[in-house]
């Protein structure tokens, strides 16, 4: 494997030391899981012709998941399904927005769920890495600041008449419905 080669190579050349090799080959698996669930969605992307859109989704989801946590499926089939459902909801649901005469409500109770929930609870942590008690209040920081400015952001786009702002709003929706089913899971484990 990639991680495993990489991690032996750095000790190899003393840039870690032995002990370290496990947390270098756990990180390196992550890091090219994200990759390639990143290139995959970008290849639906491309296919159904909604690079932009795409574009839009990974930045926000991913940047946002970054410091207000959430749900993390515990195998990599499970992810990256929830991931294409995700973007392909996403992605396709201006179509939806469209044809609704409510959808400026519709599209403001969304945000505002979504920043209650972020204000709320964030920053959900994985029960298997917990935060120290400083980068859980930055992540909470960060994470509040950064749906603030996505929300403000997107409900402009929607007012500027942008089809764009469905794609950020919704994303927002699905990173709040994954810090609740985080936060869940984490309760029904009791390792909050």
């Amino acid at each position: 494997m990639i991680s495993d080669s990489i991690a032996f190579y750095l000790q190899k050349n003393n840039y870690i030391k032995e002990e370290e090799i496990p947390v270098y080959k756990y990180g390196l698996t992550a890091f090219f899981n994200s990759l390639f669930q990143t290139f995959i969605i970008l290849i639906f992307g491309i296919t159904t012709r909604t690079v932009i859109d795409t574009l839009v989704f990974l930045l926000v989801f991913i940047y946002t998941r970054k410091f207000v946590g959430g749900y993390h499926a515990n195998t990599r089939l499970k992810c990256l399904v929830m991931d294409i459902i995700f973007w392909g909801t996403t992605t396709h649901s201006y179509i939806l927005w469209e044809s609704l005469e409510i959808r400026g409500y519709i599209l403001a109770i969304v945000v505002a769920f979504s920043l209650f929930v972020t204000f709320e609870f964030a920053p959900v942590e994985n029960i298997h890495k917990p935060l120290s008690p400083s980068v859980r209040k930055k992540n909470s920081m960060k994470g509040r600041l950064c749906m603030v400015i996505v929300s403000i952001g997107a409900t402009i786009l929607f007012l500027a008449g942008y089809s764009i702002a469905y794609t950020i709003i919704t994303t927002l929706f699905f990173v709040a419905v994954l810090m609740l089913a985080g936060r869940s899971k984490n309760v029904k484990g009791k390792s909050m």
